[in-house]
């Protein structure tokens, strides 16, 4: 039956901790919360957005029955033979969007003299993102914001301070059912996930660390898998 479905949603959140559990997110976090603290006697240096932490995220999706083939708008009075190619077919979209994800600022110059088993921080000065930014070969981050904290200090900059890259991505496909009865049916679909292979940029772990300007605020890695397209089939019964 032709017709059009969709479904939209937005959230907004925030995700708090000082702690993210022993093994940590496992995809080379960015907000740095490990499983011991910072300074052992006051906790609450490491309270922030968690590596978790999404402010806003939005997804859209629809199931679109063409209106193509017998019975429908166009071609109502085809052949088999033309409804088995052209008809019947139906499109399905998938598009998510969010804003970046939490970024902690580091230092590993060891400026607390304390041999830490956690990641120590700067001192911040200012804001320390570059609104300007929005390519690969851009720097993200500003790194005259941070400085090294005095000697035997923890620095005063905060866990989760910046967000990363905002994300987003398309999957898109198509599906037709060729049928012998009301419950005997093979489904064709013709899916791709990225379908516009578009790159989400990643600042992770080792692009926040002021001890490495090199490499600091700048993008080395991406979040997304470039396109994948696969086609499937499956008998229904």
């Amino acid at each position: 039956m032709e017709g059009l479905e969709f479904l939209g949603s937005f959230t907004y959140g925030k995700a708090l901790s000082d702690n993210i559990g022993y093994y940590g997110v496992g995809w080379g976090q960015t907000a740095v919360q490990g499983f011991y603290y910072l300074d052992s006697t006051n906790p609450l240096r490491d309270y922030g957005p968690s590596p978790y932490d999404v402010r806003r995220t939005f997804s859209f999706s629809t199931n679109w029955q063409l209106p193509i083939g017998r019975g429908r708008k166009i071609g109502k009075d085809w052949n088999r033979g033309a409804d088995a190619a052209l008809g019947g077919w139906a499109l399905h979209s998938i598009f998510q969007a969010r804003s970046g994800l939490a970024l902690s600022v580091t230092d590993s110059a060891g400026q607390s003299l304390q041999a830490t088993r956690s990641n120590e921080r700067p001192d911040r000065i200012c804001t320390g993102k570059n609104n300007n930014a929005s390519g690969p070969d851009d720097i993200w981050l500003d790194i005259n914001c941070f400085t090294h904290a005095a000697a035997g200090q923890f620095g005063n900059s905060g866990a989760g301070i910046l967000h990363g890259p905002g994300f987003w991505n398309w999957d898109l496909g198509v599906a037709k059912d060729f049928r012998f009865d009301d419950n005997r049916f093979f489904t064709f679909k013709i899916e791709a996930f990225n379908v516009l292979n578009h790159p989400n940029f990643a600042i992770q772990q080792g692009a926040v660390d002021i001890a490495d300007p090199t490499s600091f605020g700048k993008i080395l890695n991406t979040f997304s898998a470039p396109r994948i397209v696969e086609l499937v089939l499956k008998f229904t019964f």
